[in-house]
């Protein structure tokens, strides 16, 4: 049985680029980029990358990046977005609060709307936006 988490942002994923906050990503990934000296073909971990709306922005600027993500329809998004974008970036299946991958990256993201939230608040989606 898929995780209740899972199971929302599956069924969000279609429309999800079109909150006006994913509007900026060009911007974000800027603004994130003049804060830090990070050198080209830096290898990043995006967690909770979504539909990959960071991932593949970063990888357009030549950095190496794996996205993950607990949601398979978010993921099938990223890696559309990818092909579209004529980059690659791998992007894995998996619950950031378990997970492990066997390979060491110079930076780390969580860029995605409300994410620390999302881990603390425990399993319920309708509980998270009632509170």
């Amino acid at each position: 049985m898929p995780h209740q988490w899972e199971a929302f942002f599956d069924a969000h994923a279609r429309d999800y680029d079109q909150n006006p906050f994913t509007f900026h990503t060009e911007g974000e990934i800027s603004f994130l980029l003049s804060l830090y000296p990070v050198p080209p073909g830096s290898h990043f971990l995006d967690v909770g990358c979504g539909t990959g709306r960071h991932a593949v922005e970063l990888a357009k600027r030549g950095h190496r990046v794996t996205g993950i993500d607990i949601s398979a329809g978010m993921l099938n998004v990223a890696r559309a977005r990818a092909q579209q974008a004529g980059v690659e970036v791998e992007f894995i299946k998996a619950d950031a609060r378990e997970f492990t991958l066997d390979r060491q990256f110079d930076y780390a993201i969580c860029l995605c709307e409300g994410g620390f939230g999302l881990l603390e608040r425990g399993e319920d989606p309708e509980a998270h936006d009632a509170e």
